[in-house]
């Protein structure tokens, strides 16, 4: 027995950002789709694939649907106990038939017995790749592929650009990647697997108990047959991203979530909200620096605990001393300096990376996105410094994300932003916004390893580095940072 739906489950490990996300499996995490966000992914992987190894890898796009328990009129569904007029929000589903776009076929025909609809013989059905294809470059919508919506007039609008690769890019969306087939297959497997075990226990223990429960039973099912439209109603349907869980295999996964640049609105931005961000920006980091904490979680060995800051912490934090203190704060263990050392050099090669990347990337705009930091605190005991190049044990990652508000260069052209009061100043250009972000990230990196070693950062080889980071100095704690977790900072109003 394959199960046809699965319930979507919160993630735990956010740090930053306002949008919910949900738990797709072991290997995959899901948020809603906002502004065709998986437009930005699948350029990406036709276009830059040079980029890809910075972000989580993307999988498709998912259909969900979320329902409630509605009043029950019989008061005798006691196992249920709800009242009468009482409404249970229930969590996103994700039923198999809704998405045969990001099923592989040979996954597929093993489900393809239990489906009680045929896509071939069915011209309005949501497994068809052209109604799914539709779906994909309309937007954002209420409802699944194959539903009858309006054509977004952006679409229209790019698709008549002169740059035919990007057009041919953006015309093609599948809500599927073309890349990471291989985890795409992995996390299907996973979370459609066979439950026969499962289904044959139930029936044995339904076996057991037959005959004495054979009279409530049968009144109950007659109760839940006759009133089954008051338990379970849709309330919508919602389209939802799947990616890589960046977090899957860390015990102790520590995270610093830095939204990037000086613009966080869109274009298609309405006045209240270019003035609410344009404030943030302004009174914050974000304007001088081009980044700011939106979020943190680091592991304090010392006192076996997490450490967690949110973004209105972030909103307080000023350039300079402090926003350096953040950072260190971020790879500090609790115990010894060498926990932050050790992390300085990759971090500072990964944004020289990014930085040489976006530097090339005229007419593109990352609005609103973030950068992570993120590593395994339980890690952080390593008794010298790990100098194998590539070591997934002692590794920090550098990521982006949250691409909802990001343009491409083909969404950049003067003909495309014509609707738009809130377009780029210099749409031809690159990011600068973007890049003095990074600039500013690789300075404080380096002025921190200046502040804890006592001289000017550079690039040292792995040999170099190892005979630092095993000096008798650099096993003990910074004092200054001991009592920086006992600051208080009052909340403000988002």
């Amino acid at each position: 027995i394959y199960p046809l739906a699965v319930e979507l489950k919160p993630f735990k490990d956010k740090v930053g950002g306002h949008t919910a996300i949900f738990r797709f499996s072991h290997r995959a995490i899901c948020k809603a789709l906002v502004n065709r966000e998986n437009k930005w992914y699948e350029a990406v992987e036709m276009l830059h694939p040079e980029l890809l190894h910075f972000m989580p890898k993307y999988i498709g796009v998912l259909n969900s649907s979320f329902s409630k328990i509605n009043e029950l009129t019989k008061r005798n569904s006691a196992s249920l106990k709800l009242n009468e007029n009482e409404n249970i929000e229930l969590p996103p589903q994700v039923v198999l038939d809704d998405n045969k776009h990001i099923i592989p076929d040979s996954i597929w025909k093993k489900f393809s017995f239990q489906s009680t609809s045929s896509p071939e013989t069915d011209p309005n059905s949501i497994h068809s790749k052209d109604s799914t294809h539709s779906s994909l470059n309309s937007g954002t919508t209420n409802k699944f592929p194959g539903s009858n919506s309006s054509s977004n007039p952006k679409d229209s609008t790019i698709l008549q650009c002169n740059n035919k690769l990007q057009n041919m890019i953006l015309n093609s969306l599948t809500g599927s990647t073309s890349v990471n087939t291989e985890l795409q297959e992995l996390v299907i497997r996973e979370v459609f697997a066979p439950i026969k075990k499962h289904a044959e226990n139930v029936k044995e223990q339904m076996s057991i108990n037959f005959e004495e429960n054979k009279l409530e039973s049968h009144n109950l099912r007659n109760n839940i047959q006759k009133h089954s439209y008051h338990l379970k109603q849709i309330t919508k349907f919602e389209k939802f991203i799947l990616l890589e869980d960046l977090t899957i295999g860390m015990k102790r996964p520590c995270v610093l979530d830095l939204k990037m640049g000086t613009r966080q609105y869109g274009i298609e931005s309405n006045d209240k909200k270019q003035k609410s961000q344009r404030k943030k920006c302004y009174y914050t980091t974000s304007r001088k620096l081009g980044v700011r904490i939106c979020g943190m979680q680091n592991w304090d060995k010392k006192n076996h605990r997490f450490i967690k800051r949110d973004k209105y912490f972030g909103r307080r934090i000023k350039k300079g001393e402090e926003f350096l203190r953040i950072l260190i704060q971020f790879l500090y263990d609790g115990e010894s300096q060498r926990s932050i050392l050790k992390h300085i050099p990759k971090i500072v090669n990964k944004l020289n990376e990014l930085k040489k990347i976006f530097s090339k990337l005229k007419g593109y705009r990352m609005y609103g996105s973030s950068l992570l930091l993120m590593y395994d605190g339980s890690n952080n005991n390593e008794p010298e410094y790990q100098d194998k190049e590539g070591d997934e044990k002692d590794e920090i990652l550098v990521k982006i994300i949250d691409f909802s508000k990001c343009l491409t260069e083909n969404e950049n052209l003067i003909d495309t932003l014509k609707k738009y009061k809130c377009k780029p100043r210099f749409p031809f250009e690159v990011d600068k916004g973007y890049i003095r972000g990074i600039n500013s990230l690789m300075f404080y990196f380096k002025l921190m390893f200046k502040k804890i070693v006592g001289e000017e950062y550079s690039d040292l080889s792995n040999e170099k580095m190892k005979m630092l980071m095993n000096q008798e100095r650099f096993k003990k704690s910074l004092d200054f940072l001991d009592f920086f977790e006992e600051d208080t900072y009052e909340d403000e109003n988002d």
